[in-house]
């Protein structure tokens, strides 16, 4: 029977070649998931990072530095993550006259509340829908959308 010692050796091996070819036991131990904590995103400071990237971010062209322009609201203690909480992300998104926030999906579904906008609107898989302030719309995921105003 191997002692204690013999079998430690033998894990800490084990774990080491698993972690070469890309493989983790499940009774590895893992990283306590940080606690959120209770967070207020100030409207005024949202609104006044999201006017002042709308001055320095350009939208739509291939040489642009970003396909879309959004705040995100990031929880304190999710910081890695870049996440809300644990199962939501969100971001306040700014879309300006003449711009198209370019076609694209993704894994999660998505919903946009209207908070500010006129001749704004999303086109889900070819349905276009106009966005004005109070209207709140759904996304299914991996439907294809774009934004445009």
């Amino acid at each position: 029977m191997a002692t204690k010692a013999e079998l430690d050796t033998r894990l800490e091996a084990l774990h080491v070649r698993m972690k070469e070819n890309s493989l983790a036991g499940h009774w590895q131990e893992r990283q306590r998931r940080p606690d959120l904590v209770p967070w207020l995103w100030d409207w005024a400071t949202i609104r006044d990072c999201l006017e002042e990237s709308g001055e320095v971010i350009k939208l739509g062209g291939v040489d642009d530095a970003a396909n879309r322009r959004t705040v995100q609201l990031i929880n304190p203690n999710l910081t890695d993550a870049k996440a809300t909480t644990r199962t939501l992300q969100m971001s306040v998104q700014l879309v300006k006259p003449g711009e198209v926030a370019e076609c694209h999906r993704h894994r999660a579904g998505a919903l946009r509340f209207a908070v500010e906008s006129t001749g704004t609107y999303t086109t889900v898989e070819g349905e276009r829908m106009v966005m004005e302030p109070g209207d709140l719309i759904l996304t299914p995921n991996w439907k294809w959308h774009d934004h445009t105003n």
